[in-house]
């Protein structure tokens, strides 16, 4: 069976950037032709606005919640091995908040996967429903608690019932069956993101934000397509942007990589991380092979966002941002 073609004019998502905490680690662990120095690694969260569904997150960063869970064994490992930072007022509730978003209104969190870093504001959107890949979750439920800590998974960081407000999804193929429901519709992956897989899941089936596996990393992180996006302010409402306003295709990626060189310039992270960090070595070649055709194919057209990308939290969120800020 061929899944069916996404809808070839997705509505407008508008969406916004923002950096809730950062963690230090060395440049050339990011990338090649990085410096032996240690910089600060933003961590970052994406509000989108979908005129039919809400307010959407993209992982949530850290949050106070990250600091509790590593006071004590064997979360403390994680705060020893990954020194991190969240102030006062950094965290995704916290800001959104500011900005007149109340956390109640977060319909839905997408999330990449599950280390740390990105889930750390999970228990502050009280309605939210999680959507993530089964398997992401599935795996590391099975490690012992040490285990998972090394694995990067505080388990104190889910809500006590993140289960019965799961979607966990399975990995779309070309032979998948679409079923109704969030998460359910399965489709034809469009051009030009077709290095990504034959098919993909149309989350609300409007074409307007698919759903991808990128493996390599780690098991089951979940990538994100917005065909139509537009970064406006935080708490714009959906489709208030100018009529003559041009949206443009973003691709949220998680730790697919931790910088856009390595999309673009197939500059890769410190050999040492596939022994420590990535799982699984030829699958994370093949998805930054693919990430990197997809780039190509776009000639500029698409913002490819790491989670953790200097350069793009520099240019989306705040030019002169540095961990000061």
């Amino acid at each position: 069976m061929t899944p069916v073609v996404a809808t070839a004019a997705p509505p407008r998502i508008p969406l916004s950037l923002h950096v809730a905490g950062h963690c230090q680690g060395l440049e050339r662990f990011m990338f090649s032709g990085g410096a032996y120095a240690h910089v600060d690694i933003p961590s970052v969260f994406v509000l989108l606005n979908h005129p039919v569904h809400g307010y959407c997150l993209y992982d949530t960063g850290y949050s106070q919640e990250n600091k509790r869970q590593t006071e004590a064994w064997p979360g403390w490992v994680y705060g020893a091995i990954v020194p991190i930072t969240i102030k006062e007022g950094h965290s995704a509730r916290e800001q959104l908040q500011k900005q007149g978003v109340s956390p109640a209104d977060i319909k839905y969190i997408l999330i990449s996967h599950f280390h740390g870093d990105h889930i750390g504001g999970l228990k502050d959107f009280p309605n939210a429903k999680f959507v993530y890949f089964h398997d992401s979750l599935t795996r590391l439920e099975t490690l012992a608690p040490i285990r998972q800590t090394l694995h990067a998974f505080l388990p104190g960081l889910l809500p006590a019932d993140f289960k019965r407000r799961s979607i966990a999804l399975d990995y779309p193929t070309a032979g998948s069956l679409s079923e109704s429901g969030i998460g359910r519709t399965i489709v034809q992956t469009p051009e030009p993101f077709g290095p990504l897989g034959q098919a993909c899941i149309d989350l609300f089936g409007d074409g307007s934000m698919l759903v991808v596996p990128l493996p390599g990393h780690c098991t089951g992180q979940l990538g994100l397509i917005v065909r139509n996006g537009l970064v406006t302010p935080l708490s714009s409402p959906a489709g208030s942007a100018n009529p003559g306003d041009t949206g443009s295709a973003f691709m949220f990626v998680g730790d697919a990589c931790w910088d856009s060189r390595t999309v673009q310039e197939l500059a890769l992270p410190h050999p040492l991380t596939f022994w420590v960090v990535h799982i699984d070595k030829p699958a994370y070649l093949q998805t930054i092979k693919n990430l990197h055709s997809v780039w190509k194919a776009g000639q500029g057209s698409i913002e490819i966002v790491p989670a953790h990308c200097r350069s793009m939290v520099r240019k989306w969120v705040k030019p002169e941002w540095n961990s000061k800020l």
